[in-house]
């Protein structure tokens, strides 16, 4: 039982006196390694958000329980990220090859560096459709607006923070790439949960159309990317800004 005084101080019976509060504290941390009795409150703090974290997880479903639903859009993420970066330099190591510059960068711009993203995100993607046993009404919607996510967060994210900092560093543009990856497969994990529940209580007809229009987006996609690599309009968004060119050289 605690007895608030008119100065403030909280008062309790069953409390021990602070010094020898203080010295069970310091002792403890002594054997820790942490000498600095400033810093205990901080480190508490810390250890406490991150016990409830992990206990919050392990109540809800638990890691391996998480492991298990989200296993494939974190090998997605990590499919994607390094496949991608490969493609990068997929286009030089080819000698500049036109057909691999259909799917590779062909130069520094903006645009050319989406299909980091895209084709190594679409490549899973069919794995992933076919390996899992996807429902085409959950899984086409819900990964197409995932890629589509993905793919317009990195020009908005580089010309926001280049616009804020003048100029742009190779740090946060894989920063940018990283974020755009991860924002793809977040969304693809959360919409096709939803679309999953919603599709069940529709009719066959109506679970089709989405699918359909996904599939119709993706080749549009793909005729764009092809499109603009040989003929591309005259925008920052696709000009070059090491040679200013537009396009395939």
């Amino acid at each position: 039982m605690c007895v608030s005084a008119l100065t403030g101080n909280t008062f309790c019976r069953n409390q021990r006196p602070r010094c020898k509060q203080r010295g069970i504290k310091l002792a403890a941390l002594q054997s820790s390694g942490v000498f600095d009795p400033r810093g205990s409150r901080q480190i508490s703090m810390q250890a406490w958000l991150l016990g409830s974290l992990l206990a919050g997880i392990k109540e809800k479903e638990g890691i391996p329980m998480f492991w298990k639903k989200y296993r494939y859009e974190i090998y997605g993420v990590l499919f994607t990220a390094v496949a991608g970066t490969l493609l990068h330099f997929v286009y030089e190591w080819s000698g500049s090859a036109v057909i691999v510059g259909l799917f590779a960068p062909v130069n520094e711009s903006v645009w050319e560096h989406i299909k980091l993203l895209f084709f190594p995100g679409l490549l899973f993607s069919v794995w992933d459709y076919f390996h899992a046993s996807r429902r085409p009404a959950s899984f086409l919607p819900s990964r197409t607006a995932g890629l589509t996510a993905g793919m317009a967060a990195i020009p908005l994210l580089f010309y926001a923070y280049t616009a804020l900092l003048g100029t742009n560093h190779l740090a946060l543009d894989i920063m940018v790439f990283l974020l755009g990856i991860l924002l793809a497969f977040l969304i693809s994990a959360l919409l096709e949960k939803k679309i999953s529940t919603t599709a069940t209580a529709l009719s066959g007809t109506k679970t089709r159309v989405l699918p359909f229009l996904s599939a119709v987006l993706i080749i549009i996609y793909l005729l764009l990317f092809f499109l603009f690599t040989f003929r591309p309009p005259q925008l920052p968004l696709f000009r070059d800004p090491v040679s200013g060119h537009f396009g395939i050289s």
